[in-house]
């Protein structure tokens, strides 16, 4: 069924690619594993399909070297059939762990790309989903799936886990369950490190994917704002302190509004504690950091977009159902002007005392 939408398109991920089963059982001299896809607009108003290969070296003491295989045609099945056609093997996509879709797909090629698949081999509903300016120039700098290969995208993971305190996993299965109309899509953003460095990717950030809208990209530090405005920073990740120079754990957020005439004021409290001892008055100072962030990613953003992308709305309604049936009706005029508070409280740890 053909969808009309970016976001219940994700959701049609799954069934991506159905079209290249393998069909029955083969040797391994026969197959090609698909590790990732890339899927960019080509110079033609089509797609660029690109496909991640590892290749067995000689010598057994040799890692894996990624192959990228690549095609374009009108729709994603014609871009495919070119790339097959030059292949003495089939496709094999059921060991696929990276989907990577770049910058200028525009709608009718985003229709295009998810609704040819019909039925046969889904991808892994593990499969992570991330976004790019460029998939295929992604995917040339080294494996972004196997890291005997080269980068990989799960230890850059690791590295942003310990060093922002966030999880960026953005899984096809947890597309499904958390995509829904008129909730944005966020996946975390990679580019290719450049000419000097032709085997690197750098984590850029995170990209707000909304129905019929453009795009809206955040900065490592604002992905960090965020996701503790939108209740989703991991506090319980190890985490070195990186941008925040401390580590942080049990960080929760509770979301509160009022309402004075025609002012709405929307409060976020932010409790946490630290896993170190703190100097005196540092953790005071952390505290006005992350306001101000908070603060000025709400603004900001609010601004860009001209609706709560936090979500903040369907907070309000799961906390408090009463206020939230008397704000509903007119809550998206009265968001537009609203004022945020922001408290932070840190427990630090002290002399071994809490």
């Amino acid at each position: 069924m053909r969808r009309t939408a970016v976001l219940s398109l994700l959701l049609a991920l799954p069934l991506l690619l159905a079209g290249c089963r393998a069909g029955g059982r083969s040797e391994p001299e026969q197959i090609y594993l698909v590790s990732a896809v890339g899927f960019d607009p080509d110079s033609n108003g089509g797609v660029r399909l690109s496909l991640e290969v590892p290749l067995t070296r000689e010598s057994a003491d040799e890692s894996p070297a990624p192959a990228l295989f690549t095609g374009e045609g009108g729709t994603v099945e014609e871009a495919l059939r070119q790339i097959a056609a030059g292949l003495g093997r089939r496709l094999l996509f059921s060991h696929c762990a990276l989907l990577v879709l770049g910058d200028g797909l525009s709608r009718e090629q985003m229709e295009a790309i998810f609704g040819f698949a019909e039925s046969g081999v889904t991808l892994p509903l593990a499969a992570q989903v991330i976004a790019a300016p460029d998939a295929g120039a992604l995917l040339r700098g080294g494996s972004l799936s196997t890291p005997a290969a080269g980068y990989d995208v799960p230890g850059i993971f690791r590295q942003v886990s310990g060093s922002l305190g966030l999880d960026v996993r953005c899984r096809i299965y947890e597309l499904r369950a958390d995509a829904s109309p008129g909730r944005p899509v966020v996946l975390p953003l990679f580019r290719a490190a450049g000419e000097d460095a032709p085997e690197a990717a750098v984590f850029g950030g995170l990209r707000l994917l909304r129905e019929g809208k453009p795009a809206l990209e955040l900065s490592p530090e604002q992905s960090v704002w965020y996701a503790m405005l939108t209740d989703r920073y991991d506090g319980e990740n190890g985490s070195p302190g990186g941008l925040l120079g401390v580590r942080l754990r049990g960080v929760k957020s509770e979301i509160g509004a009022g309402r004075s005439g025609e002012d709405l004021w929307l409060s976020l409290a932010l409790r946490m504690e630290a896993a170190d001892r703190l100097p005196a008055g540092e953790a005071d100072a952390l505290c006005a950091r992350i306001e101000e962030g908070v603060r000025g990613l709400f603004l900001s953003l609010r601004e860009q977009a001209g609706e709560d992308v936090f979500l903040l709305g369907d907070r309000l309604a799961r906390q408090d159902a009463a206020l939230w049936q008397e704000l509903a009706p007119d809550f998206a005029r009265l968001f537009a002007g609203a004022e945020l508070r922001v408290s932070c409280e840190i427990r630090a740890k002290e002399s071994g005392n809490r």
